[in-house]
């Protein structure tokens, strides 16, 4: 603490406006580490939500699209137009078999595991019944074709979209918890920032006070020790011993106080010993 009070005003402002870069930097760094931490949660629900909800919608298109192409395809009276209906039920096949590798990878919980399987198990014994349909079809017995669709092939479109409702379903849940995370996570930055902000301005306020206490403390003194010493108090001295410039001030003024206080004295004296040669007259 003496240290500090010895150094010159001009070091002293240097630390106060040092501290106060430093507090700034701290804050800044600490945004922008914030900051980085609620682009790795959006990229996260990116990834974990809103894609998965873009393949399911696609999958469920799909599905569907697979689903009309096997009923044209039963109504078709030509082999052009049931050849046309093959390979748009191929493309399709693939896209959803592109699909599903893509969600593979990103599935995040035991029971959307077991959707997805569901889905899978489903699509596998979609695709074996279809093709006796379309083999059907294909054979003009288009009243077994139908049948066996509205028996079988149906019932596995219907477990089909089942499992992608499932599936859409906790996404939907993991949406909701990851939001919450999100929110809880920037509740919890935010009070951290807002809490170290207020701690670098009271420290920065105290120390700023400490440090202006420190000079004006200095300067009232010795501005007292003056005051005093103009009043006819000759032995007025200033009680300040740091070494900066208010110290050496003070030193100053001591100095000019004790060699005008003896020389009031020798004044004194000689008024007193000029006296008294006129009181021998």
């Amino acid at each position: 603490m003496n240290r500090f009070k010895n150094l010159s005003t001009r070091t002293k402002l240097m630390v106060n406006i040092g501290l106060f870069v430093l507090i700034m930097i701290i804050t800044t760094g600490l945004s922008i580490k914030e900051m980085g931490e609620l682009s790795q949660r959006i990229e996260v629900i990116y990834k974990t939500n809103v894609l998965p909800m873009a393949i399911l919608g696609d999958l469920r298109d799909n599905t569907q699209r697979v689903a009309g192409a096997v009923g044209l395809h039963i109504l078709a009276h030509d082999s052009a137009t049931a050849a046309k209906r093959i390979e748009e039920i191929a493309r399709l096949d693939a896209e959803i078999e592109t699909l599903m590798s893509s969600y593979a990878p990103i599935i995040l919980s035991e029971p959307e595991r077991k959707y997805f399987e569901q889905f899978q198990t489903s699509w596998s014994g979609y695709k074996d019944i279809r093709a006796k349909v379309l083999q059907l079809s294909k054979d003009y017995s288009k009243d077994g074709a139908s049948e066996l669709r509205e028996k079988e092939l149906n019932p596995k479109l219907d477990a089909l979209n089942d499992a992608v409702n499932g599936l859409v379903g906790e996404n939907k849940t993991q949406a909701r918890e990851a939001f919450q995370a999100s929110q809880d996570l920037r509740d919890t930055l935010t009070l951290t920032l807002i809490l170290f902000v207020a701690g670098g301005c009271v420290a920065g306020i105290g120390f700023g006070w400490f440090m202006s206490r420190c000079i004006v403390a200095n300067l009232l003194d010795v501005l007292e020790a003056a005051q005093q010493l103009g009043s006819g108090k000759l032995d007025a001295r200033s009680t300040v011993t740091t070494l900066d410039e208010v110290g050496r001030l003070a030193q100053e003024f001591n100095r000019m106080g004790e060699a005008l206080e003896h020389s009031m004295v020798k004044q004194q004296e000689a008024i007193e010993e000029m006296n008294a040669r006129i009181d021998i007259m």
